[in-house]
C-alpha cells in the first residue's frame, strides 16, 4: 500500500475511497472492508482522490503530473488530464460535476472540462506552490490558496480573477467554504484560521490559540467548523468566534465545541 491518506465517502455512504503513496487509489466496501476497485494507472504518489457529486465517477491526482477520471463502478479510465506545470497537489469536482479544478506545485490552478478532458483556463497569480483549491457551493467561484499566504477568487466560467484575500504572510495550508457559501475559512501555518465573508471579501475573525500549524479546515453540513492541526488528526473546534461571525452574516448553524 504505502502511506494511505485522504479517505472520501461515496454519496450513498456505502463505499470509501483512499489514495496511496504506492500510486494507487482504492475503493472499499464500508460495511465489509472488502476492496472493490483498484485504480492503478498512476506512476507516482496519488495525492488526492474523490467521488463526483453524483457518485458515478472518481477523480485522482498524482505527483506524476496527471489527474485521471474513472468510472466508479467499473474502474474504466475515462479521461487523463495532463498538467504541464508540475506535481499535482490536489483536484476537486465542480458541484455539478462538469468541471475539474486542479492545483499544481508550480502555483498554477487549472480548470478542465470533466467530460472531454479539455483544458479550459489556467489560473495564474500565486507566488509558490498551491495548498488548496475548491469551488464555492454554487459553482460560480473557484478558490485557490497557497504558500504565498494568499487566497485568490476566480470566475469558474471565464477564469477571470475576482478577488485576492491576504492572510498575515504565513503559508496557507487549507481552505473550506460554508455550506451556504457565506464564509471562507483559511488554515494557516501561523497556527491560525482566518474567517472571511466570502461575498464581501471582508475578514471577520482570526481564530488563534493553537500550538501548531493548522493544516485542514472543514465545514460540516450543519455549518460547524472543524480544524486539524499538524500534530493531531482529531483537533476539532467550533468556537464562539465562528458563531458570532455567522450571526453577523445572518447564518445560524448549530453552535458547539468539540475536541
Amino acid at each position: 500500500f504505502g502511506l494511505v491518506h485522504g479517505p472520501a465517502l461515496s454519496t450513498d455512504g456505502a463505499r470509501v475511497l483512499t489514495a496511496s503513496a504506492d500510486g494507487t487509489a482504492r475503493v472499499w466496501d464500508l460495511r465489509s472492508g472488502a476492496e472493490l476497485l483498484r485504480l492503478n494507472r498512476h506512476s507516482s504518489w496519488v495525492s488526492a482522490a474523490s467521488f463526483s457529486p453524483d457518485g458515478r465517477r472518481i477523480l485522482t491526482s498524482s505527483f506524476d503530473h496527471t489527474t485521471r477520471v474513472w468510472d466508479a463502478r467499473t474502474a474504466e479510465e475515462l479521461q487523463v488530464l495532463r498538467d504541464p506545470g508540475g506535481a499535482l497537489v490536489t483536484a476537486s469536482w465542480a458541484p455539478d460535476g462538469r468541471q475539474v479544478l486542479t492545483a499544481s506545485a508550480d502555483g498554477t490552478a487549472r480548470l478542465w472540462d470533466a467530460a472531454t478532458g479539455r483544458l479550459r483556463h489556467a489560473l495564474r497569480g500565486h507566488q509558490g506552490a498551491l495548498a488548496a483549491q475548491l469551488f464555492a457551493p454554487d459553482g460560480r467561484l473557484a478558490i485557490t490558496a497557497g504558500a504565498d499566504g494568499v487566497a485568490r477568487l476566480w470566475d469558474a466560467e471565464s477564469g477571470a480573477a475576482r478577488g485576492v484575500l491576504r492572510a498575515d504572510g504565513a503559508a496557507l495550508r487549507g481552505a473550506a467554504v460554508s455550506p451556504e457559501g457565506a464564509l471562507l475559512a483559511l488554515a494557516s501555518a501561523d497556527h491560525r484560521v482566518y474567517l472571511w465573508a466570502l461575498r464581501e471579501g471582508r475578514l471577520l475573525r482570526v481564530l488563534s490559540g493553537h500550538r501548531d500549524a493548522v493544516t485542514q479546515v472543514r465545514f460540516s453540513p450543519d455549518g460547524n467548523l472543524y480544524l486539524q492541526t499538524f500534530s493531531s488528526l482529531l483537533a476539532l473546534v467550533a468556537t464562539t468566534f465562528f458563531a458570532a461571525a455567522c450571526e453577523t452574516l445572518g447564518a445560524r448553524p448549530k453552535a458547539s465545541a468539540r475536541a
